[in-house]
């Protein structure tokens, strides 16, 4: 079990912006308010890199700070009218089809969260319980109630 030295955190952080920002976004909504959840995500793993005992596991351990953080953000916008502008995810998502992101977007943010996670990111079930802090079970049923909701909204397209 290696040490992560700061070279190979920056590698690691930019092999995953990506994933880091599409959670970010599906959590929040909000282009600018993503950017910020990775930004923190990065300074708060940073900060605790000491604590990742194997890098292995460095994955599901940034996906779980970037979604506390986005979670973090969002209670504090939950305090404030949100405007529910569909802004596009821009240049991080070119190679998804506009309509299901839109239908993925407009589920509740906990289906929402674990269809990105699952579909998008292709996490395991495990790693998705571990990162929302959730039993594997609670991730199924979500999963299947996200899928649910999608095939209706679909239904009436």
């Amino acid at each position: 079990m290696a040490r992560i030295h700061q070279d190979k955190f920056a590698d690691l952080i930019r092999k995953y912006k990506v994933p880091m920002y599409r959670l970010a976004y599906g959590i929040l909504r909000n282009p600018a308010d993503a950017e910020d959840a990775v930004g923190e995500a990065i300074m708060k793993a940073y900060e605790h890199l000491d604590s990742l005992k194997d890098v292995e596991k460095f994955r599901p351990w940034i996906m779980r700070i970037t979604g506390n953080e986005a979670k973090k953000i969002y209670r504090r916008q939950k305090r404030v009218e949100l405007i529910d502008d569909m802004e596009t995810c821009g240049a991080a998502h070119q190679d998804r089809h506009d309509e299901l992101w839109e239908i993925v977007l407009s589920l509740d943010e906990k289906y929402r969260t674990v269809i990105i996670l699952y579909y998008y990111e292709q996490l395991k079930i495990k790693e998705i319980g571990s990162i929302l802090h959730i039993t594997e079970g609670t991730v199924k049923s979500r999963m299947s109630r996200a899928k649910d909701r999608m095939k209706e909204i679909l239904g009436q397209a």
